[in-house]
């Protein structure tokens, strides 16, 4: 089957799926548009994805102040963009630098709580947060420090320019 969707579609196996899928979408909605007698515009058909689909919109946020309004910017930026691409979208928040303390279960640096919350509440809808392995050495700490949504990095400019380079993320600085 998965060779007859690669033939039809140029390769990509997984775009009948979409096919079918954007098919029903409009069918049911089209019927329900009928059964109400209102119409509204037709929905967006890139919008459609799979779960573990790669998205194609990729945003790499440099995190590297502790002065909460700045980080209070970069965590409403980050939400913004996570819900214009309909959640559809790859974060990564890289935190180095001073901006590594609102990833340490305890800061060295005061840490405004509501900030920690977002932290939480974005990560659990795929917003990811870096958090630079020379920074932590150069604390003295190590990956232990972490709280939970961090994701250790050994480097964080490092991973910011593979992220670029390798990955297709496009680079956001404040």
């Amino acid at each position: 089957m998965k060779a007859l969707l690669k033939r039809r579609h140029g390769g990509d196996p997984d775009a009948g799926r979409r096919g079918l899928l954007r098919g029903l979408a409009g069918t049911v909605g089209g019927g329900l548009l009928a059964l109400s007698g209102t119409r509204s515009a037709p929905a967006q058909q890139d919008d459609l994805a799979f779960p573990g689909d790669e998205p194609d919109v990729k945003v790499l946020y440099q995190l590297n102040h502790a002065e909460p309004e700045y980080q209070r910017h970069i965590v409403h930026s980050a939400s913004v963009v996570l819900k214009h691409y309909n959640n559809h979208v790859a974060i990564v928040l890289e935190c180095f630098g001073p901006g590594i303390h609102l990833l340490l279960k305890e800061p060295q640096r005061p840490v405004d709580p509501g900030l920690r919350e977002r932290v939480r509440s974005l990560s659990a809808y795929g917003v990811k947060f870096h958090a630079c392995g020379e920074t932590l050495k150069a604390l003295d700490l190590g990956k232990e420090a972490l709280i939970d949504e961090a994701v250790y990095v050994a480097s964080g400019v490092v991973d910011m320019v593979e992220l670029q380079r390798n990955k297709g993320y496009t680079y956001v600085a404040w």
